[in-house]
């Protein structure tokens, strides 16, 4: 079984002829760049199972959000013990064949369905970035 090794090189808002007509929910792509450990090694397929987690401790936010973040997490006084890692949605692809590397685009859906709590804390947010693992 190859080894592989994954990089997420962008993360960008789908364009609107990307996303099916009929879709309800902004799509996120993540661009992905996949490498074999050995340069010439043959992959046939992958079947990837994504997990995305928002990490919202890894920044900081104005007194807006704050106020907005407060049903998630209570009092900003006790944010060291009440934020935690917020379950966001998992995302299954197959990626096509290739040897040595390749780039490929995973879809996100970003909509209610996809956490509640997630939902909520992106909804929150002002500006700025959103730390995900």
């Amino acid at each position: 079984m190859p080894e592989l090794q994954f990089n997420v090189e962008a993360a960008e808002v789908a364009p609107a002829s990307e996303v099916a007509p009929a879709a309800s929910a902004a799509l996120l792509l993540l661009r992905l760049a996949i490498h074999t450990v050995r340069a010439d090694e043959q992959v046939q397929s992958i079947a990837l199972t994504v997990q995305l987690h928002i990490e919202p401790a890894r920044r900081r936010y104005s007194e807006n959000e704050k106020l907005a973040l407060f049903d998630l997490f209570g009092e900003p006084s006790r944010w060291s013990t009440t934020v935690r890692p917020l379950f966001w949605t998992t995302v299954n692809a197959n990626v096509p064949a290739f040897i040595g590397e390749t780039r490929f685009a995973l879809a996100v859906p970003c909509d209610l369905d996809s956490g509640l709590a997630a939902a909520k804390y992106l909804r929150a947010l002002q500006s700025g970035e959103v730390p995900v693992t």
